[in-house]
């Protein structure tokens, strides 16, 4: 924090502050929770030092009373040298006095000379998490963003005490839910894209493994960008964009289904949907291979909700009303024959 910030609020809290320093100061706390939150811990020192003033005010009576008897009994015993402890009984009681406004000024010195260090100054730290085979996390970030991260995937976050900018790199793929700041823009940069948002939902897919990237929006509006020619696309609720690595292009494309989430919503729907398609979400929804024998079944719709649905139950339904005949060629590959369009 800048000393003039420090500055500002001690000012507010003494009625020192005029109507311009008093919206500044307002608007610098509305930036961000970081912001705030220092505000408030230096307000709360300040308050505290104020009460510890007040726990210690002398109680001039029972002082005034003490040193008159104090008077009384030096007369009697005959010591007038004794008289002279006016002046010292003074001392006496305003000395702890003394000390403690010190300590109280000191601890507010520390108090945000610890703020400065510890929570003002940018972290050169970035915060990071992985997930293995079958594994899936969900972070929750500081600025109030959420993540869920699928299984081989790795998300670097940067410090979370950046004034400009919130910026996360990933490998592999990831759901997130962006809590909304104007003021500070949230990046997810992959190898060859660049993804940018303000507030909304939406999942990025960039595998090593898969010769694109993918953008599949829930709700909001998304800047996806080709980083080597700065080719951008615009996507809103239910658009997909895709970044094709071998030939640098970038398709946008709509789906209502929002199938490309299902790892996380663990839900498949299909509305007159091209059986080519239906069959490309279950091979990366399920992790398998399913080969079309009848090429002139590609453009079947195909119309069904699954929901936590094991495999074998989809392919049979799709059997069923298709007339075909599945066949498993091995582990993890189907092969589905003959059949017809209903």
């Amino acid at each position: 924090m800048k000393e003039n910030r420090i500055v500002s609020i001690i000012k507010q809290l003494t009625g020192q502050n005029d109507p311009e320093q008093s919206v500044d100061l307002n608007n610098w706390e509305q930036e961000s929770s970081d912001n705030q939150s220092s505000a408030d811990a230096i307000r709360q020192t300040w308050e505290w030092s104020g009460q510890y003033d007040k726990q210690i005010e002398p109680d001039v009576a029972a002082g005034l009373s003490k040193l008159q008897a104090r008077i009384a009994a030096d007369r009697k015993a005959n010591a007038p040298k004794k008289v002279s402890t006016a002046p010292t009984a003074k001392r006496i009681s305003m000395l702890p006095r003394i000390i403690l406004r010190l300590a109280v000024a000191a601890a507010i010195v520390c108090s945000i000379g610890f703020l400065a260090r510890n929570v003002l100054k940018p972290s050169s730290k970035p915060f990071i998490v992985s997930t293995t085979i079958g594994q899936q996390d969900k972070v929750e970030l500081t600025d109030g963003s959420i993540v869920w991260l699928n299984e081989n995937s790795s998300l670097t976050f940067g410090s979370p005490n950046n004034r400009s900018e919130r910026r996360a790199i990933l490998k592999g793929e990831a759901f997130f839910e962006v809590a909304k700041n104007p003021a500070k823009p949230f990046i997810i940069e992959t190898e060859d894209t660049k993804v940018q948002v303000i507030g909304t939902s939406f999942n990025v897919r960039a595998l090593e493994k898969e010769g694109f990237t993918e953008v599949q929006v829930k709700t909001g509006k998304v800047s996806f960008k080709n980083k080597l020619n700065e080719e951008e696309l615009f996507l809103e609720a239910h658009d997909k964009g895709v970044y094709q690595h071998q030939s640098q292009t970038m398709l946008k494309e709509e789906d209502e289904s929002l199938n490309a989430i299902a790892w996380k919503s663990k839900a498949l729907r299909f509305k007159n949907t091209p059986l080519q398609k239906v069959l490309k979400d279950l091979e990366r929804y399920y992790q398998v291979n399913v080969e079309l024998s009848n090429p002139a079944l590609n453009n079947c719709g195909f119309t069904s909700p699954f929901t936590n649905i094991d495999l074998d139950v989809v392919l049979e339904t799709i059997v069923t009303v298709y007339g075909m005949k599945l066949e498993k060629v091995k582990e993890g590959n189907y092969r589905l024959l003959g059949g017809a369009c209903k």
